[in-house]
């Protein structure tokens, strides 16, 4: 059996040596891909590259793609299933994730850094003038906190949250009786009832851009936390409301059709250059 190693970077040397007992493990190299794919039964992939039809065609012999991600979207699953190829992943794998923390714990710092101004006290110019009052900011205390997909993440960030003080609000067709938050009967009365909204939700082909003019239209002066996937938001839209300076403050972990040359990245950067924007490179999860 021949398993590919995609992207070998901190692998774990423990799955690597278990893998060698099962079959002929090469790691990619940066050689030429499509030689490193003809002959590969099992694949092992992150986020770096998108798994669609031009990929999987030089793929001919492949039979697993083994990703460590609860979310799916680069991958094209309908052409997967077309091959008979199977997935494993980590979706669905609520015991293990439980242990997992990295990515609430990062849309909670992030939400704090928009609430304190931490980037524009990190990269001011001027602080040779020692003034806290250009960088004051607010507390999470006492804020309407709102989560849009109250799954795994959701119910971590509730603990979180109410830790510090605030009152937590949710969205999701989910089990309504979990305690400390008050579920709302859509969308927009969550946006309406929240400060801060948290976008959480997983993502599917039947929520693809869910978060559209109407409900954007309803975030203004609010800020928005977005560690779920690009693609749950219309984000042509969302960026020309930033444009606008619609929101009071936005973090993106994600964006559209990463990693693909049609993404909108270089709009992001050059609107990330603004102090209450931030924009990370999807590392919610990467610890």
């Amino acid at each position: 059996m021949k398993i590919g190693i995609l992207e070998p970077e901190d692998f774990s040397k423990f799955a690597l040596d278990a893998l060698k007992l099962k079959g002929d493990v090469q790691e990619y190299n940066g050689e030429l891909l499509n030689e490193f794919l003809m002959d590969k039964d099992v694949l092992f992939v992150r986020l770096a590259y998108k798994m669609d039809h031009d990929f999987l065609r030089d793929a001919p012999k492949l039979k697993y793609i083994c990703s460590p991600t609860t979310g799916l979207n680069h991958i094209d699953l309908d052409e997967v299933k077309r091959r008979g190829i199977s997935i494993i992943s980590l979706k669905g794998e609520s015991d293990f994730l439980q242990k997992i923390r990295a990515t609430p714990e990062h849309i909670f710092g992030v939400t704090i850094a928009l609430l304190r101004n931490y980037k524009k006290a990190f990269n001011h110019k001027t602080l040779a003038k020692w003034d806290r009052d250009i960088c004051k900011g607010n507390e999470i205390f006492g804020k309407k906190v709102g989560i849009i997909g109250v799954g795994r993440i959701g119910k971590i960030l509730i603990e979180y949250f109410n830790v510090f003080g605030a009152t937590v609000f949710g969205y999701d067709n989910c089990d309504t009786s979990i305690n400390g938050i008050t579920f709302c009967s859509s969308i927009s009365e969550l946006i309406k009832s929240s400060e801060i909204i948290i976008i959480s939700m997983n993502y599917s082909i039947e929520n693809h851009e869910v978060l559209n003019d109407k409900y954007i239209d309803l975030m203004k002066d609010k800020w928005i936390i977005n560690c779920s996937r690009g693609e749950v938001i219309k984000e042509r839209y969302f960026l020309d409301k930033l444009k606008e300076h619609w929101f009071k403050g936005v973090a993106v972990d994600v964006i559209s059709n990463e990693n693909k040359p049609n993404s909108n990245l270089s709009e992001w950067l050059s609107l990330s250059k603004n102090d209450n924007i931030i924009l990370t490179p999807h590392m919610g999860g990467c610890t």
